[in-house]
């Protein structure tokens, strides 16, 4: 008669799932983890296997992590590459924070609890200093800001403004790189809505009315930021959005382009909030970060709007000539 084998238990005691005292070498911290909020048996079966809540797993391994790590390490901002396309985050990153080798720790636990082996456990952390060093060398600060307020209740508009902004959302400019606003934004065209666009001194309806108040939005962060402005021209008609002075029109005939003229790359993010506000943001090399001076003289229709740059002894000007609205 052939030999069976006996299942092994998983135990020594009983199924227990109890604490583990958690230690790091570096810091002497120590931590408890209470296993059983993670790990479990599957007792519907005659000899229960040992289980793992992974998504328990992962919140508590970054407690865990969020607990040794020093809570006055530095801080900063790096872009990473969205999948496989052109496009780019910016990521907050805490240098030295602690990582841990998630399948090594989550093998180290299985197998000590399945033999009751509770004593100190040294937590395996990843050593990411050399990550943390590739990734200061692409640090990147904010250079330059820029918010304005629209109507969400404005439907068809509010699509246009979100499909611009998503597309331009992620943008990396080389050194000498020119951004060009209507090609860059020239796969959205297809799905424009209509809305309210200036047309022969009037507001009326047509196709793309949202979109001058993204270039607008973007060309008063890269005025802000320094980027050069190669080409940029105002409404017929003030626009609500904005200060006098401080739009920038796009249509079929007319483009909005500005260029890289820093030495590193610059990034170029996008967001909406709650508020019905929409955001562009300029990041790049902490070298290249200037001060900017800018302000606007002028009034009634006819308004300059000026520049002047850190280092640069040019002052530069954008004028701004508004009509008469038509009846």
């Amino acid at each position: 008669m052939p030999q069976v084998d006996k299942p092994k238990l998983e135990t020594v005691n009983n199924y227990f799932i109890g604490t583990f005292r958690l230690y790091d070498e570096q810091t002497g911290k120590i931590y408890d983890f209470q296993a059983n909020k993670a790990f479990t048996y599957d007792y519907k079966q005659k000899f229960p296997p040992l289980k793992v809540d992974e998504w328990s797993f992962d919140v508590f391994t970054a407690q865990i992590e969020d607990y040794f790590t020093n809570k006055h390490l530095k801080e900063i901002l790096y872009p990473q590459k969205i999948g496989n396309t052109n496009k780019y985050k910016i990521i907050t990153k805490k240098l030295g924070e602690k990582k841990i080798d998630k399948a090594k720790f989550k093998n180290e636990l299985m197998n000590r609890v399945r033999i009751a082996d509770y004593t100190p456990l040294k937590v395996p952390f990843i050593n990411n200093e050399q990550i943390d060093s590739n990734i200061l060398k692409n640090e990147v600060v904010l250079f330059s800001s820029y918010t304005t307020k629209y109507n969400a209740y404005d439907t068809g508009r509010t699509s246009n403004i979100v499909l611009a902004g998503e597309e331009i959302n992620g943008t990396k400019l080389a050194p000498n790189e020119q951004f060009k606003y209507n090609t860059r934004i020239a796969p959205i065209y297809p799905h424009l809505r209509t809305a309210k666009v200036i047309l022969n001194n009037k507001f009326v309806e047509g196709t793309g009315g949202g979109l001058c108040q993204v270039s607008t939005t973007l060309f008063n962060a890269t005025l802000e930021s320094g980027l050069q402005i190669d080409h940029r021209r105002c409404h017929t008609l003030p626009v609500h959005y904005v200060p006098r002075g401080r739009d920038a029109m796009v249509s079929d005939y007319n483009d909005f382009v500005f260029r890289n003229n820093f030495p590193h790359d610059i990034y170029i993010t996008y967001q909406r909030t709650a508020n019905d506000e929409i955001t562009f943001n300029i990041y790049g090399n902490r070298e290249d970060k200037k001060n900017i001076k800018i302000w606007t003289s002028g009034g009634g229709l006819s308004y300059v709007l000026y520049r002047a740059i850190e280092g640069s002894t040019v002052e530069e000007k954008f004028y701004s000539n508004y009509q008469t609205p038509s009846n």
